[in-house]
């Protein structure tokens, strides 16, 4: 019926089914290995038609058709992938297939602009965060065009200013973009490179291979991005600290970048990670309660800067077994104590929520409006942690000074009265220190709804102990 009336659009809705089919086929070609079914003409001109539609606003394109080529592109990048994370000297891949590689790797830059496109234009968000995905994983791991012979100096006239571009944030409207960008490149890749190798098999070729080496591309390219990313950082905390600012995406994602750049298990040295670390001391300032609404998302970021806290005072800590603790880590730890003598622990913000998560979370209806929300023990939790954490690198470091100090002049040398002065210290660390517990022990009693009476101990276990919090949360509602 409709070929009949509307011929033009029989035709095009005949072409949209012939490409999602050669897609689908290309797709299988690809999981076994071999593509030399397929040749090299037919999958030019199926890159080059995508391509222009993309760029086109007045295409007609189909949503799965769209779906359908990144779904493609990614399943290509995984060879790259897997050519990327080789620690040999060279892998084995089927010839047409290394083909079309070079062919992506010359039209680099058009499917890095035809992605653009899709994400500032396409209406689908479905579509827009799959292109912002396969953008990054196409700018990391694709090598530049070879238009000089050396890989370093494509990189800096092809990724680099585009690099430095999302770094600096010079879009405003795009920093969810930006911070997505950034995050799949300098996180998200490593585990996946991490777990690459090990899934790593040879194709089988029904006609021929060839044997390839490592371009590094992704290694400079990485290391291009983190440069850009420490000499921008303090812009990104400003905007992911702004509470003026609506941008949760962007937040939330920085939040979480943030954590990897201080995860001790992360790739990133301790000279690489100092700018991240330091920068810390403005989350301490963002953990009372003035400026913060007690929504969902603002529990979710909470989490998040506390989970940073962790982090950084993990790091510090796992360096016990040698003379000095960071100094970064330390202004950090200061810091938060500094603000918990001067404040009283009420002031952080637990936002209230109710019990229950996921398909046994708590919705409030009319038939059990009675129920009182309780405070998010997930906060509580990391909350203490975070001061625990603090006033144990704060005694580890007067250790520090305290044994550097007797290894450098005996204690007659030194004379009595700086061993004086170090006792003297020593006594008002441990004055403080008494003080904190106690202010910590009725905070978390009153929190938790606890006797007045009962220890830091039992208050700790409390907190900690799944059981017994749910059997205190239930209590109170």
């Amino acid at each position: 019926m409709t070929s009949t009336s509307n011929p033009g659009e029989a035709v095009r809705i005949a072409d949209r089914t012939k490409q999602r089919q050669f897609t689908s086929q290309l797709l299988k070609t690809l999981k076994s290995g071999c593509v030399c079914a397929v040749e090299n003409e037919k999958f030019a001109a199926y890159i080059a038609t995508s391509v222009s539609c993309f760029q086109d606003p007045d295409s007609s394109s189909t949503k799965a058709n769209i779906l359908a080529f990144l779904t493609f592109l990614k399943s290509v990048l995984k060879v790259c992938l897997v050519d990327t994370s080789c620690e040999e000297a060279s892998t084995t891949v089927c010839k047409r297939l290394q083909a079309w590689l070079l062919l992506l790797r010359k039209i680099k830059v058009q499917l890095l602009q035809a992605l653009m496109s899709l994400i500032n234009n396409h209406e689908s968000r479905h579509v827009r965060h799959t292109a912002e995905d396969l953008f990054g994983l196409l700018l990391a791991l694709l090598p530049c065009p070879m238009i000089v012979p050396s890989t370093e100096e494509c990189c800096k006239t092809i990724c680099q200013p585009i690099s430095q571009h999302f770094a600096a944030l010079k879009s405003a409207d795009r920093l969810g973009h930006s911070s997505n960008l950034v995050l799949t490149t300098l996180c998200h890749l490593d585990n996946r490179l991490s777990k690459s190798s090990a899934k790593r098999v040879s194709p089988e070729c029904i006609t021929s291979r060839v044997v390839t080496k490592p371009s590094g591309h992704y290694k400079h390219y990485r290391t291009i991005l983190m440069s850009e990313l420490r000499s921008n950082w303090k812009t990104w905390v400003n905007q992911a600290l702004n509470s003026d600012s609506d941008d949760d995406v962007f937040k939330v994602k920085t939040l979480t970048l943030w954590r990897s750049m201080v995860d001790i298990k992360s790739n990133v040295s301790l000279h690489l990670s100092r700018e991240f670390v330091s920068t810390s001391t403005y989350l301490v300032e963002c953990l009372l309660q003035d400026d913060h609404e007690e929504t969902s998302d603002e529990a979710i970021l909470q989490r998040k800067r506390l989970d940073i806290l962790c982090e950084v005072f993990c790091y510090g800590s796992t360096l016990g077994i040698q003379s000095d603790i960071p100094s970064e880590v330390s202004e950090v730890a200061h810091k938060l104590l500094r603000q918990s003598r001067r404040q009283e622990f009420s002031a952080y913000a637990i936002p209230n929520v109710y019990t229950g998560m996921a398909g046994n979370h708590v919705v409030v209806t009319d038939e059990n409006e009675e129920l009182e929300p309780v405070p998010d023990l997930v906060i509580l939790q990391r909350l203490s942690l975070i001061h625990l954490k603090a006033v144990a690198l704060l005694v580890r470091e007067a250790q520090c000074c305290s044994s550097s100090d007797e290894s450098d002049s005996s204690v007659s040398s030194r004379g009595s009265g700086s061993v004086a002065e170090e006792e003297q210290e020593m006594r008002l660390i441990e004055k403080n220190v008494h003080e904190q517990f106690i202010k910590m022990r009725a905070w978390i009693n009153e929190t938790l709804g606890l006797h007045s009476s009962s220890s830091l101990i039992s208050g700790i276990v409390t907190v900690f102990n799944d059981q017994v919090r749910k059997h205190k949360c239930q209590k109170r509602s």
